[in-house]
């Protein structure tokens, strides 16, 4: 989409920049660690996601995009239509190791190698209800080699096959504004279909919501039809905390209710004061805060998904943030080393 409702974490090969040492075998990070019942398993991803309204203002002066340290080994991403930076940060401690690709990259043989090469393990790949038509997608993402394909945003009975991605929300807010709990229903049969297809070859489907599905419909919300309707043998859910709380919903309510559906999470928070709305054409992209700093309430919920079946965690930022992004993913993580 040009106006994007998607954070951008990965956009395709030509984007990875390495230092002199990225290939060289990276020392073994910190993995965040929760506990359950005396135990403690990893906080398997770590990952930043930048809006593609970051990505403009820092195309204006910032040639870095995104850089995930290991230690003091990294790799950057670089807007393809930049030249890739020459200039070669640190900062120490930050251990983002597992990508959540935004979407597919165009040559997914080379750049698994790529990232093999790197020590980055690459999980999942956000997607279109469309692509999954396509077998050429289906090919991608089994020699990446992933464990997911995340279904990213509803799709309109109505539209069935068209092409989405490149409508502006100007576009598609009048479209959206009419979805109705039969859209959602349709949806949930067209995950099922999928997900029982994926499933025989090796890989998980699931669903990112976005505020939109938090839509009221009597007693229920979008996304409780789309949970309930669907088999947890074939989807999961990837709650985007992020959007829940900006449609006035609670993120620990979900995982309460839904303990064994939700197996990833977006980590994003917001400032005080934002505006509550379900509509695609609110999402106040301005109003992300580092976490710790919003007002989500992370000890409890921390506690509460350690008892549920969450596996992946990705941070994700979203629009401008009170420090440069380099600086503010550094925050975030140190935020988190505290539920270690």
């Amino acid at each position: 989409m040009r106006e994007s409702l998607f954070s951008v974490f990965h956009h395709d090969e030509e984007k990875i920049e390495t230092s002199e040492l990225a290939a060289a075998r990276l020392e073994k990070s910190n993995q965040m660690r929760m506990g359950e019942g005396g135990r403690r398993r990893p906080m398997r991803e770590l990952c930043l996601r930048l809006s593609r309204n970051s990505r403009q203002q820092l195309e204006r002066g910032i040639r870095k995009v995104l850089c995930l340290i290991f230690g003091k080994e990294y790799c950057t991403m670089i807007r393809g239509a930049q030249k890739a930076s020459e200039r070669k940060d640190s900062v120490d401690d930050l251990a983002y190791r597992q990508l959540e690709l935004y979407e597919l990259p165009k040559s997914p043989g080379d750049f698994k190698r790529r990232c093999t090469d790197l020590g980055l393990e690459l999980i999942g790949c956000h997607m279109h209800l469309q692509s999954l038509d396509d077998p050429r997608s289906i090919d991608a993402v089994h020699a990446l080699g992933l464990q997911y394909v995340i279904v990213k945003f509803p799709t309109l009975r109505a539209i069935g096959t068209k092409d989405i991605s490149h409508m502006s929300v100007r576009e598609l807010t009048p479209l959206y504004e009419k979805i109705t709990a039969d859209d959602y229903r349709w949806n949930a049969e067209q995950l099922n279909r999928h997900g029982a297809t994926l499933k025989e070859t090796g890989v998980q489907l699931g669903y990112h919501n976005h505020a939109i599905d938090l839509k009221r419909f009597q007693d229920e919300s979008a996304l409780d039809i789309l949970i309930r309707s669907t088999d947890s043998a074939y989807v999961v859910f990837e709650m985007d905390c992020g959007h829940v709380i900006h449609a006035g919903a609670d993120p620990v309510q979900y995982l309460k209710n839904y303990p064994q559906r939700i197996q990833l999470l977006h980590l994003k928070d917001l400032k005080p004061g934002y505006g509550v709305s379900s509509s695609i054409a609110t999402e106040e992209k301005d109003t992300n805060a580092e976490l710790g700093k919003g007002v989500i309430d992370w000890p409890q919920l921390f506690e509460v998904a350690k008892r549920g079946s969450v596996r992946h965690y990705f941070v994700e930022h979203e629009g401008r943030m009170d420090h440069p992004p380099l600086e503010a993913i550094e925050n975030s993580l140190r935020y988190l080393k505290q539920f270690t």
